[in-house]
């Protein structure tokens, strides 16, 4: 299943290969925007994506308690999902670390002994981080350095952590890795 973010990547590429052949000085403008928004929605999907799983993990350790999934939606997460994680560490401890000492050691564990978890860590870090850079530091005139391809690569190996998340909050086996 191709997501949201795959199907922008192909329009990019589609867009980019028209301007190339019609309209090569429009190209790369054109590119750098493109490829901001192409941050900006990965970015943003993994967001919504990983907020929901802490909530649905949230829903099943409560039993459905709605009062309790909603203290944590409300208290820990609106407007709190940045503060998660450290975007410029190379590591995801911080974000482990709100969920106890417990799972801040199984998850320094496994990703210490899993290279795709890891990887994954690292690009959603670096994704998130790009991000922000962009967010904060004008738009407009941010020099966006990595192509479309690059923050798309970013993006897939993001979602290895995403894919990821739920087994680990529940300290059980590892999904095996979905190739893109």
């Amino acid at each position: 299943m191709t997501s949201v973010v795959g199907v922008l990547k192909a329009e990019h590429d589609a867009l980019m290969s028209h301007l190339l052949k019609n309209e090569p000085s429009l190209a790369v403008s054109t590119g750098q925007t493109l490829s901001k928004a192409l941050l900006l929605a990965g970015a943003s999907e993994l967001e919504v994506d990983i907020v929901k799983i802490i909530l649905d993990f949230f829903e099943e350790v409560s039993s459905g308690n709605v009062t309790a999934v909603q203290f944590v939606e409300n208290k820990a997460l609106k407007r709190q999902y940045h503060a998660l994680f450290s975007w410029e560490a190379s590591n995801a401890n911080q974000f482990f670390a709100f969920f106890g000492p417990d799972l801040k050691q199984y998850a320094a564990e496994l990703v210490k002994s899993n290279d795709v978890l890891a990887d994954g860590i690292a690009g959603f870090l670096s994704l998130g981080s790009l991000r922000n850079q962009l967010v904060h530091g004008n738009f407009a005139s941010f020099s966006l350095s990595q192509t479309a391809k690059e923050i798309y690569d970013l993006y897939n190996r993001a979602c290895t952590f995403r894919d990821a998340l739920p087994a680990l909050l529940r300290h059980t086996a590892m999904p095996a890795p979905v190739e893109t």
